[in-house]
């Protein structure tokens, strides 16, 4: 038999990964391990896939170790304190999760909501914290008080590499010119919606009156004995307009134009437009940063305080006791941006944006928000209100491979 920790992680990652199978998808295959391999897996849907991914929940707290904040050898594995994060999720969602096949809606359950708030004062009694200081000194690898799992993984690709111009920076090819974020998006934050520099070097003061959390692009790389710390001109947070080389020399895309990211989407004609779009357009997302991906540091983070605290914040707001907006104000205070004296639940979803983008958590929120089928740019007008694109289409082949699983409304 297997020792009792073990076993609480195997209960873990069981409900990790059926956590995310039902957010995506609705339906939870599941194959007893007594029955013989060829069984068909019953499909859990709803409220038993809900209370099934909750058992796995309770036994996993129950059997898990206490791993304290800032204890980075043993935070890439699972805890009291990760299981108990997961348990809040669930349960923020659960009146989600339990209409999702009918096109969503429902009313969290108060007694759910409070649960939500012991979870998290749980997880801060083992000493998990917002974070004091420099905010993307969160997304290195040292030690804080905000990581509650994080994967022993490369922090580069879609997370570095992905949006930067092929121009950006020498380390690993220099980019690969993908991913950018929306207008929209970036306006959240506070400050220029043109503009986003640091006056010098990465971390230096802001000069266009941005919050911390939009970061900014230095005009010159950190200087070291050596010269220029590899990867130090790309910025943090978000990257608009004119990008710079490590000796502050503008970039110029490979057509010879200076390498200006530009808010906007835009074809050949100046049309809006995904398509025929130059290599400089779109606003460019560096959360885990160039210069330590270039060393290729193994720590992305999974599961972080912040989110609980927020967490906490819009449960006392949809039911539990406590003072939501207290709560709420710890993060922006932390984050040097001034507090709201109410709150609404647009403050709540846009506060969770700034604050987690490009953590994974996005589409789940704007679903529990009841704002992931609304209008945005580039949404096809005839797509916004299709509650089929809640959910995910099942593929073929696990259809083929069980009867038990019906293809999802609308695919």
């Amino acid at each position: 038999a297997a020792s009792q920790d073990v076993a609480a992680q195997a209960h873990f990652l069981r409900a990790f990964s059926m956590f995310w199978i039902l957010d995506f998808y609705g339906q939870v295959p599941f194959r007893d391990t007594q029955l013989s391999s060829t069984s068909v897996p019953e499909v859990l849907t709803g409220a038993d896939a809900v209370n099934f991914i909750l058992a796995d929940l309770d036994a996993a707290i129950a059997g898990l170790p206490s791993v304290t904040a800032g204890d980075s050898e043993n935070l890439a594995e699972v805890s009291k304190a990760a299981a108990r994060y997961l348990k809040a999720k669930v349960l923020l969602n659960r009146h989600v999760y339990e209409n999702q096949l009918t096109g969503g809606g429902g009313t969290p359950a108060a007694a759910d909501m409070q649960e939500v708030v012991n979870l998290v004062d749980a997880i801060a009694d083992d000493g998990f914290a917002l974070e004091e200081g420099a905010y993307f000194e969160i997304f290195e690898p040292e030690a804080d008080t905000e990581t509650i799992w994080y994967a022993d993984a490369l922090a580069t690709g879609n997370r570095i590499f992905n949006g930067l111009h092929y121009n950006s920076t020498g380390l690993g090819g220099g980019g690969w010119n993908g991913f950018s974020t929306l207008a929209e998006f970036y306006d959240l934050f506070e400050g220029d919606p043109n503009q986003n520099r640091y006056e010098g070097e990465l971390f230096t003061a802001q000069i266009d009156g941005q919050e911390e959390r939009r970061g900014g692009v230095p005009q010159i790389g950190i200087r070291t004995e050596d010269g220029f710390e590899d990867g130090s001109n790309v910025g943090a947070g978000f990257l608009v307009g004119q990008q710079y080389d490590l000796d502050g020399t503008e970039l110029q895309d490979r057509q010879g134009n200076p390498l200006v990211f530009s808010r906007e989407f835009v074809d050949g004609s100046g049309q809006s437009s995904l398509i025929n779009n130059s290599e400089r357009t779109g606003i460019r997302v560096q959360k885990y940063q160039a210069r330590i991906g270039g060393g290729f540091a193994n720590h992305v983070i999974l599961f972080r305080y912040a989110d609980a605290h927020l967490m906490k914040a819009e449960a006392i707001f949809r039911g539990a006791s406590g003072d939501a907006v207290a709560i709420f104000n710890d993060v922006r205070r932390i984050r040097g941006v001034d507090e709201l004296g109410s709150l609404t639940e647009q403050d709540l979803l846009d506060e969770r944006g700034r604050e987690l983008y490009i953590e994974s958590w996005r589409r789940n929120d704007m679903i529990r928000f009841g704002q992931y089928l609304r209008q945005w740019e580039f949404k096809s007008s005839d797509e916004t209100g299709n509650t089929a694109r809640l959910l995910f289409p099942i593929p073929l082949p696990q259809l083929l491979a069980n009867p038990n699983l019906v293809q999802n409304p609308g695919y």
